[in-house]
């Protein structure tokens, strides 16, 4: 019975113990509590970390590896991002990683006029669907690609193109009615263009050149122009989304994307083309008069009075060319821009009705001025309070001018 007793004894000042170590250690349960006091760690340790070594080097395509060690010995690992750009020779091989390119066999070319370099004048032979260009040709830079190079209807298959950095001549013409297109890359060490969101972008000019039914158009700053037949008879692109920042959309830029039935056009577009939007489902008739959006884009024919709708922002190029029976309009205060030649053959006018009269100037189409909204010659607000006047300003004097008002 002692023995049991005494065993007894000893379990209670066990659970005695281990009760105060709970109670001792309760406090550092909620460390961040509003009340919780810690004891400061004097012997916590400050890692002394070494300088980043390379462990694994990058190369053109793949990341790479880095590593600091500390005097304690634990080490931290961080990723290098690869390069991205191959630096070729003239045998298409990269002297930094040795990639060899695959380019696509079959391709045309010719010496261009220096005999130092080659032009790629067509598709040739090649059954790719992707056309990769090579940087260099027989030792030669591949450094031009000429006007309608994959036109003919056989290069209808293409559905990526790769362009390397020794091209700096591109026709905006270069890649007319590939419709299949869906991927567009342009070789980072390109000086001259580049490619973001399967755009192909004239990095200089801020003008895509061409885009594609899977294009995203950057609204980074890097594109103001949308150029001429930049998506022309894509019959796979059935919306697209203009950021703000474009500010000039070039004649036939969506012309015949005859399935385009959804497109946002941003208040900083100020310049339209002719025919821009023709054979597309986003025009709509208003009163003899078609609309994209706030723009006018065209009217019918035998049209003679117009009253504009009042948030009309800008009327396109040629909208009314040829309006023969085209006697009066009325252009709202809204309207902040107006195409060349939009009254040209209009003989019958007799009154147009600006109620917005100040602020407007005009520029030479071939002048990038009238992108930037820089020089301009000014239009005195008095020529519009004088309906010959503004009759022949539009039709004869400037009407081969684009016409902004400066707001």
């Amino acid at each position: 019975m002692k023995k049991l007793l005494s065993l007894l004894c000893l379990l209670l000042v066990c659970l005695c113990g281990f009760a105060a170590c709970d109670e001792q250690k309760a406090p550092n349960r909620d460390s961040n509590a509003p009340n919780a006091e810690q004891a400061p760690d004097e012997n916590k340790h400050t890692h002394a970390w070494g300088s980043w070594s390379i462990t694994v080097a990058a190369t053109c395509g793949a990341s790479g590896e880095e590593k600091r060690t500390c005097s304690c010995g634990e080490f931290e690992i961080q990723e290098i991002a690869a390069t991205g750009m191959h630096n070729y020779d003239t045998n298409n091989k990269c002297t930094k990683c040795a990639f060899l390119l695959q380019y696509t066999q079959g391709l045309a070319y010719e010496l261009n006029a220096d005999s130092a370099s080659y032009l790629v004048t067509g598709g040739g032979t090649a059954t790719a669907e992707s056309i990769v260009i090579p940087p260099y040709y027989k030792n030669k830079p591949v450094t031009a690609i000429k006007d309608l190079a994959f036109k003919d209807t056989d290069n209808h298959y293409i559905k990526s193109v790769y362009i390397p950095s020794t091209v700096t001549e591109l026709s905006i013409m270069a890649f007319y009615l590939c419709n299949n297109l869906e991927s567009i890359v342009v070789d980072k060490g390109n000086l001259k263009y580049h490619s973001s969101g399967n755009c192909l972008i004239d990095t200089e000019n801020k003008m895509l050149i061409k885009g594609c039914s899977t294009s995203v158009i950057p609204a980074d700053g890097s594109v103001i122009i949308i150029g001429a037949f930049a998506f022309m008879s894509d019959k796979n692109l059935t919306e697209i989304d203009i950021p703000f920042g474009i500010v000039f959309i070039v004649s036939q830029a969506f012309w015949g994307c005859e399935d385009l039935s959804r497109i946002t056009i941003p208040p900083s577009v100020e310049i339209i083309g002719s025919s821009a939007f023709y054979g597309t489902k986003v025009i709509e008739e208003h009163n003899g008069v078609y609309y994209v959006g706030d723009w006018v884009v065209d009217a019918q024919e035998t049209i003679s009075n117009v009253e504009l709708r009042p948030n009309t922002r800008g009327i396109a190029s040629k909208s009314f060319f040829a309006c023969r029976d085209l006697m009066y309009i009325k252009i709202p205060a809204s309207v902040i821009g107006i195409g060349e030649g939009t009254f040209q053959g209009c003989n019958a006018l007799e009154c147009i009705i600006f109620e917005e009269k100040s602020g407007w100037k005009v520029w030479d189409l071939n002048s990038f001025d009238m992108v930037t909204g820089k020089n301009g010659i000014e239009i005195s607000a008095n020529i519009f309070e004088n309906a010959t006047e503004t009759i022949y300003y539009l039709t004869n004097m400037y009407k081969e001018y684009v016409w902004k008002r400066i707001v």
